[in-house]
């Protein structure tokens, strides 16, 4: 349910944002100064809207679309001593030629004033596009220029098409017929149009999304196979619900990937380019975005699973919020993505992220340090809930690992919590992780026992240590090892077949027992803290 509204909420957002992109790039640019006696007496008035690559661009597509010649002239560098007519003769090709072949992507068009430095061209030259001709492609260069002395704007820089493109036109043109397929057309597929499209732009539409629904079908099939054959280590992928989960989103991106390809050689004007293109990365925009979070939620799933299995309960605990920290991260690449497609300065509003970010973890760096020392010590386990230990000067049972502290029950049956910053730089003995118990008793017999009955003693205890099926022979020592102040000792020292604590007393008993019955049996008792004295009587 929660994922349902998540994803009808990003779908509404994101939709709200391509109809806000339509409306802005249905909006008409300002009207430029039409006299052409000088390119400083053209751009007067219009020099603040193109300081940069990117507001050069986004002035000149409304003008792109409308075909006005005379408001193009102020953003075209015009080489010296060409003329009037040549001038709006130039402009006009160069409409026709980014109308049809043109391919500009806004959002990849440096914002700067100065251009894209380091991209390997001269500092005032930026490449804002691209020509498609064929297999092949021109750059659509622009150039950056200083005003000269026409009032406010003395010594203003500005961007235009630059002079050398300008001049390479004819022989683009040439290369766009070349490849062009419009002129082999019979008529009455050439001239109809509709909508600024002509019949076989529309047939050929028709057919790429045909093509594309069809391929989409296939490249799905093909996926799904190759998920059988992954699945038969990740089981999560052969699920039916896991192929339901990631295939749709697979059937739209390969859709769209398809139909691109093909609608490419439609020769299509760049503002219907644009608003395909802006329709296409919408969807797959949110279509990588279900991918990625029905991807993560098999994912999850599938270790909840393993997790289970292995008995690692605070570690299914600890995954809930990560898929959801997971899916936040998702939800805002997707955003940034859409935003960057429509133009936004994405660089500034990450700076932005990342110092809101700071000033959160600098707020909050306690809590900080407790959620990092939970995740560690869910993710290294050096203990485990239910667990007995002993942990800094504190024993008892751990109860329950959070991402803010660890909570122990002591053997007095309180309750300890322990910040995690704290219980993950402690030394912790994990009582619960031992694959056999040490058994270390100290027998101490009275000084009148003799040696041999000593030899006895040590005999049948080694003897009943080797035959008991709960002690491990190897090491299984039995030593007269000291004099005592009131008692001979004898130390015993063995490892019992037990892990768990219950057990390991019930056969400490029956091996106490073994023990003074053993004793008995040599005919020796067992000593204790006395003391002799001696009166000594004056004669």
């Amino acid at each position: 349910m929660v994922y349902s509204m998540v994803m009808k909420n990003l779908l509404t957002n994101l939709t709200a944002l391509v109809f806000s992109a339509f409306f802005i790039c249905s909006q008409p640019a300002p009207a430029a100064n039409g006299n052409d006696a000088g390119t400083a007496q053209i751009i007067n008035g219009q020099s603040d809207h193109i300081d940069s690559p990117r507001h050069m661009m986004r002035q000149f597509l409304p003008i792109l679309r409308r075909s006005d010649v005379d408001a193009s002239l102020s953003y075209i560098h015009f080489p010296r001593g060409m003329g009037s007519e040549r001038r709006r003769k130039t402009a006009a090709n160069l409409m026709q030629l980014l109308n049809t072949r043109g391919q500009i992507d806004l959002a990849r068009i440096s914002d700067e004033p100065d251009g894209r430095p380091y991209d390997g061209l001269p500092p005032n030259v930026d490449v804002v596009g691209q020509i498609q001709l064929g297999k092949n492609a021109a750059a659509i260069e622009v150039e950056q220029l200083t005003l000269g002395d026409n009032g406010r704007d003395n010594g203003r820089k500005i961007w235009q098409f630059s002079s050398e493109f300008v001049e390479s036109l004819p022989e683009l043109l040439d290369r766009a017929a070349a490849s062009s397929i419009v002129d082999k057309l019979p008529p009455w597929l050439a001239e109809p149009e509709f909508i600024g499209l002509h019949a076989w732009q529309w047939l050929g539409l028709g057919l790429s999304l045909l093509i594309a629904f069809g391929f989409s079908r296939l490249v799905a099939y093909l996926i799904m196979l190759a998920g059988e054959f992954i699945g038969k280590r990740y089981s999560f992928w052969t699920t039916q619900t896991g192929r339901a989960a990631a295939l749709p989103s697979l059937r739209w991106i390969a859709g769209i990937l398809i139909f691109r390809l093909l609608r490419s050689g439609l020769e299509l004007s760049l503002e219907h380019r644009q608003y395909l293109n802006t329709g296409e990365n919408f969807i797959l925009v949110l279509a990588f975005t279900m991918l990625a979070m029905n991807v993560l939620h098999m994912v999850i799933t599938y270790y909840q699973v393993i997790f289970d299995r292995q008995g690692r309960r605070a570690a299914i605990g600890m995954l809930q919020p990560i898929e959801k920290g997971a899916k936040a991260l998702i939800v805002m690449v997707c955003l940034l993505a859409v935003m960057r497609a429509l133009g936004f300065n994405v660089t500034a509003i990450l700076a932005g992220l990342g110092v809101g970010g700071l000033a959160i973890a600098l707020a909050a760096q306690k809590t900080v340090e407790n959620l990092f020392g939970g995740i560690s010590v869910i993710l290294d386990q050096p203990v485990r809930v239910g667990d007995y230990g002993r942990f800094g000067e504190i024993s008892g049972t751990v109860e329950d690992i959070g991402l803010r502290s660890t909570r122990v029950r002591t053997l007095d049956q309180t309750l300890v919590t322990i910040p995690n910053s704290e219980f993950s730089m402690m030394k912790l003995e994990n009582f619960e992780r031992r694959s056999k118990m040490r058994w270390a008793p100290r027998l101490g017999l009275r000084y009148d026992t003799t040696a041999a009955q000593m030899e006895q003693v040590l005999t049948h205890i080694r003897e009943m240590l080797l035959a008991h099926p709960m002690v491990l022979n190897d090491p299984a020592r039995v030593r007269f090892t000291n004099f005592g102040p009131s008692s001979l000792d004898v130390d015993i020292y063995a490892f019992l077949k037990t892990e768990e604590m219950n057990d390991y007393w019930a056969v400490v008993e029956d091996l106490n027992l073994k023990l003074m019955a053993i004793v008995a049996a040599c005919g020796v008792e067992f000593a204790f803290p006395s003391t002799s004295v001696y009166l000594e009587k004056d004669p």
